[in-house]
């Protein structure tokens, strides 16, 4: 998330300063500071005596955190993160950053999930593999098939929420007659996000480069400048490769074989209602952050 990134930054600014004089920084941090106080060079944006104040302030927050949720273990990571981020750090941001961390705090993952079991990804792979097989999708299978696939938006944590959200609700009105065709629009490509995803792990990519790649590929066009811009700032908070599989149930072995039956059977599936789109171009999403 912004906060973690900041303080690595200031970190590997205090380390480049201390490593310039070993001898004299080692012992203590302090004498960082009064030195670049002598030298005038204290208040410059890139002094190492700043970057050790924003830790400061980044520290109050990592340990107000703590303190809020377990006052109210009701309350939200988002809405305990919101508030204490307030309650700290925003009196020093812009409105800029501001506006940046309102869209990211609103992104975080929930306060825990629940782990699929081991035959969550074999199952999930399997009803893929046999719609694939079929000569006509039927939408019954079809949408039976969608309803195993919801799960794993909840791993890639709640920046992809406008994509569950959208599933859920399509798929619910797959089976409704005469529903628009954007709803068959939105799940294929849903679907296709998830097979990018697997087949950039599958490839040995990094969960973020992995999710961020497909994202362009698949739910990016159909999403406004600004939910873009929200979902590529919330990817900060994405799991890593390994917490995603180990939620999933799988290890790095099990995990590729279903991930590339997954992707091949899902090709077909996702050509099939492509056809039905070409030359057409489908609205973009209606959803905003609230």
């Amino acid at each position: 998330m912004l906060v973690k990134s900041d303080v690595g930054g200031n970190i590997d600014r205090l380390a480049r300063s201390a490593a310039t004089n070993p001898g004299r920084y080692d012992a203590d941090i302090l004498v960082i500071v009064e030195d670049e106080v002598q030298a005038g060079g204290a208040a410059s944006s890139s002094s190492s005596t700043k970057g050790l104040l924003w830790l400061k302030r980044a520290m109050q927050f990592v340990t107000a955190l703590p303190n809020r949720l377990t006052e109210d273990e009701e309350e939200s990571l988002s809405a305990a993160a919101s508030e204490t981020y307030y309650a700290t750090l925003q009196q020093y941001h812009g409105w800029i950053v501001t506006g940046t961390f309102t869209v990211a705090l609103k992104l975080v993952p929930a306060r825990a999930m629940a782990h699929e079991g081991p035959e969550f990804l074999p199952r999930l792979t399997a009803a893929f593999v046999e719609l694939g097989t079929r000569d006509v999708l039927e939408t019954r299978e079809f949408a039976d098939a969608c309803v195993t696939v919801l799960p794993i938006f909840n791993y890639l944590g709640s920046v992809f929420l406008i994509a569950r959200n959208e599933f859920s609700s399509k798929n619910n009105t797959v089976t409704v007659k005469n529903s628009p065709g954007r709803n068959l629009h939105r799940l294929m490509n849903s679907i296709l996000f998830i097979s990018l995803i697997f087949q950039n792990l599958a490839n040995g990519q990094a969960m973020k480069e992995a999710v961020a790649e497909s994202y362009e590929r698949s739910l990016a066009p159909m999403h406004t400048w600004v939910v873009r811009a929200g979902i590529k700032t919330g990817m900060m908070a994405l799991p890593t490769r390994e917490d995603f599989l180990r939620a999933l149930g799988e290890t790095e072995s099990s995990a590729l074989t279903h991930m590339q039956a997954f992707v091949k059977a899902t090709e077909r599936v996702v050509q099939e209602i492509a056809r039905l789109y070409q030359g057409v171009t489908m609205p973009r999403s209606d959803f905003t952050f609230s």
